[in-house]
């Protein structure tokens, strides 16, 4: 439906939901040009400074609704239980064992998320996922991967521990307890979730500040993940009428607010 030649009101596909808005159609000024630039540096400059900013809260939230979006429910054998069952999404979580000190997001990453995200691109076939780095209650810091690719949990465990190893952050654990084996990682299916997106939203765009213990980045996702457009198109009258007559008859809820 067209508001005028300059603006027209489109719709973009959510995972759970339509957004309506208006998009401006005509010239942008080189002042306002250089300002989106500008606030574009600034909200990454912000990311590298431990909190989620609104920039990236918004960025979060289009990458888990494409992610949710394109991912298709499939059966799949789960070998803990020894059963068949759906598949949408897993959700890992990857902890560092090392109780003698804290590793800084930098740090972290470069000894074990970089390369534990290698190893599932290049080896285990991984083509989409979403990590958020998050501190634990002792101040250690971990790690959050949403992946519709579906892993065994035995690989990730060894591949992890295997990295830990590597960088030393087992050490103090193996003299303990005779063996590099901790129970360092955790794997769980969310195809059971009603509100998917909100719910991998909620841990994975946390306001929280992590300034006392993150210099890097505390989130990233999968290039595919974020060039991907999601669906949007123009809205015409007929659209305009039903959603209208649909919101009257209370068959679809309308929450006037920015979803962006």
């Amino acid at each position: 439906m067209t508001i005028n030649h300059l603006v027209l009101e489109r719709l973009q596909l959510r995972y759970n939901c339509l957004i309506i808005y208006s998009q401006w159609m005509g010239k942008v000024s080189k002042q306002l040009q250089q300002f989106r630039r500008l606030n574009i540096l600034l909200q990454q400059s912000k990311s590298y400074g431990g909190t989620v900013t609104k920039g990236a809260m918004k960025r979060i939230t289009r990458v888990v609704n494409i992610l949710c979006l394109y991912s298709k429910e499939r059966w799949i054998l789960n070998e803990v239980i020894g059963k068949t069952v759906k598949h949408k999404l897993s959700f890992i979580t990857l902890t560092i064992t090392d109780n003698t000190k804290n590793i800084s997001a930098q740090v972290a990453y470069e000894t074990l998320l970089s390369k534990f995200l290698d190893w599932m691109t290049k080896t285990k076939g991984v083509k989409a996922f979403i990590w958020k780095a998050e501190l634990q209650k002792r101040g250690q810091i971990h790690y959050h991967i949403t992946t519709p690719s579906f892993l065994n949990w035995k690989e990730i465990r060894q591949k992890w521990n295997r990295l830990q190893t590597q960088a030393g952050y087992l050490d103090d654990f193996i003299q303990k307890h005779k063996h590099n084996d901790p129970n360092s990682t955790d794997v769980h299916e969310v195809y059971k979730v009603n509100d998917l997106t909100s719910y991998l939203i909620k841990y994975l765009a946390k306001k929280e500040s992590h300034a006392d213990a993150t210099t890097g980045k505390i989130w990233d996702a999968s290039m595919n993940l974020k060039t991907a457009k999601l669906p949007s198109f123009d809205m015409i009258n007929d659209q305009h009428d039903f959603l209208q007559m649909a919101n009257d008859n209370d068959l679809i809820e309308s929450i006037p607010r920015d979803l962006s």
